[in-house]
């Protein structure tokens, strides 16, 4: 048997105090809190994780460049 879990959804503007443990999605900005006592919580979503990857792969770039010939001295 299977059974169904309901979330919340709706505009973000309206997205109401959740119970703890209670799901919630914003159909506007695509995002997904989680309740808890301290409020609610944010979960992170597909866009957030590619600029964070964006990120990374920028500052790798960037330290790649300035530390270049002492990497070219540690591979000789």
């Amino acid at each position: 048997m299977s059974r169904t879990i309901q979330m919340k959804r709706g505009l973000l503007a309206d997205l109401p105090q959740l119970l703890p443990g209670e799901f919630a999605f914003t159909i506007d900005t695509h995002e997904v809190f989680i309740g808890s006592a301290e409020g609610n919580v944010p979960m992170v979503n597909s866009e957030k994780i590619r600029e964070l990857e964006l990120d990374y792969e920028t500052a790798a770039a960037a330290l790649e460049l300035t530390y270049a010939p002492e990497l070219a001295n540690l591979k000789a």
